[in-house]
């Protein structure tokens, strides 16, 4: 994990407290996933998983944007960093990420998001949008 993503967790969540008072409300964030697969098979030619990815303040959810990337053909043990954008309105935010595949893919391609999982996570505050 990259070490400019000051806020590290094995897995797949991690709990970020900001310092700044007042904070503005629209907030950029950049995220890092170490994406591992359970198997030694790599991905084929066609194949992707969603990397969905949500801050809960309050026990709430909170929406993003975008609220999912996609990664074709993904790679094991590759870090994958991507930005969303979230108004916030708390001090303590819980950032969760998880693979997700749609179950059409999955029975007709075989496609199993079951077989990846999300070893470390990192979260950097960019800036205001």
């Amino acid at each position: 994990m990259p070490n400019y993503f000051n806020y590290q967790a094995n897995g797949g969540s991690l709990v970020m407290k900001l310092n700044d008072r007042p904070f503005p409300s629209s907030m950029i964030w950049k995220a890092c996933i170490l994406l591992v697969r359970k198997d030694e098979v790599e991905a084929g030619i066609g194949q992707w998983v969603d990397v969905h990815h949500g801050i809960k303040q309050n026990s709430l959810d909170v929406p993003c944007s975008p609220r999912k990337h996609t990664l074709f053909r993904p790679l094991t043990e590759h870090l994958y960093i991507f930005e969303f954008e979230a108004d916030v309105t708390s001090d303590e935010l819980c950032f969760e990420f998880r693979i997700t595949k749609a179950e059409w893919m999955i029975k007709e391609r075989g496609i199993d998001s079951e077989k990846w999982m999300i070893k470390e996570c990192g979260v950097h505050y960019v800036n205001t949008g």
